[in-house]
């Protein structure tokens, strides 16, 4: 058998700092039983916090050998507390969990970028051909702003709703740029045909009803899924990664809304590997019977996964 135990990581910092051994009395024990194993970690009788899977096999001294290599090897551990004795942190490691939550408030020396498929702004034209910008009240994600702390540098992503009806100009591009800059919002220019084919043709016919648990047994052709469709949501994705990546300063919380950039996780991770992405739904998300019938699941799950944290509106949604 191999013994062993866990540890609290802090993997903010430039080189990952251990922060506790696990505050248990025992270490713990762990019997190859075959060829694949699935080890799943509970914690002070808390829900599964970690689950692995480890190649199993005659050799204790391979089992041995991934348990140590998945036991951060860039690390310079302290020695664990010996069998028989609690951890000597302050409180255990519930203390520390907390801890570790308190954290990751956000302050004024942080900054946030808030990526959403449509910008929380209204435009209209003023007598001289230039842009009249204002906040849009109504929209839920511009709510959001008034969460955030007023010190804190906060940068909007996403689609001015205008380029969703009309073909821009090179200097409709610039200057509408420019009126949104006091706004600190970057603007991602999507032209009507593409958005036609993204928006209607994809989240709107086939994942809006997925994801309120909704399926259709009998579809017409014109309901089918469409490969057309699904080519013009990634390249949406890409749209958004681009200015994403080029907007970015090291240290910015990236924070992507909404069922219409699923993917856009893993296209930033792509360009940004150590950037901190999270993820929230304004959708229900519906059981993995109803999930798997989309032909692209596996693509929308893996963008999804690629996020730091997700957001749900229920418990039961996760």
């Amino acid at each position: 058998a191999v013994e062993f135990k866990c540890v609290l990581v802090d993997w903010a910092r430039e080189s990952p700092a251990l922060k506790a051994w696990e505050g248990i009395r025992d270490n713990r024990h762990l019997v190859p039983r075959g060829e694949e194993m699935t080890v799943e970690l509970v914690m002070h009788e808390e829900p599964s916090l970690a689950s692995t899977e480890l190649d199993g096999g005659d050799s204790m001294g391979r089992l041995a050998a991934q348990l140590h290599e998945l036991a951060l090897p860039q690390l310079q551990l302290d020695p664990p507390p010996s069998p028989g004795r609690p951890s000597e942190m302050p409180g255990g490691f519930d203390s520390l969990l907390r801890a570790s939550e308190l954290e990751g408030e956000l302050d004024e020396s942080d900054a946030v970028m808030v990526v959403s498929y449509v910008l929380p702004v209204t435009l209209a034209r003023n007598a001289q051909g230039g842009w009249l910008v204002e906040w849009n009240q109504d929209s839920i994600v511009a709510k959001k702003h008034r969460a955030l702390n007023e010190g804190m540098r906060v940068l909007w992503v996403g689609c001015p709703h205008v380029t969703h009806t009309e073909e821009l100009s090179s200097a409709d591009k610039e200057s509408l740029t420019e009126a949104l800059r006091p706004f600190h919002c970057a603007p991602v220019f999507v032209g009507p045909a593409l958005h036609a084919q993204s928006y209607t043709g994809f989240c709107r016919k086939h994942l809006w009803p997925v994801l309120h648990n909704s399926v259709q047994a009998y579809t017409t052709p014109e309901d089918s899924f469409s490969t057309q469709g699904w080519r013009a949501y990634t390249l949406v994705q890409k749209l958004f990664s681009d200015v994403v990546t080029e907007v970015y300063e090291h240290g910015d919380l990236i924070w992507v809304h909404d069922y219409h950039l699923l993917l856009l996780p893993s296209f930033i991770l792509r360009k940004l590997r150590t950037a901190s992405v999270g993820l929230f739904l304004h959708t229900p998300f519906p059981s993995s019977e109803v999930f798997r019938t989309i032909p692209v699941r596996d693509e929308l799950l893996r963008g999804m996964l690629n996020a730091d944290l997700i957001g749900f509106h229920l418990f039961e949604y996760a």
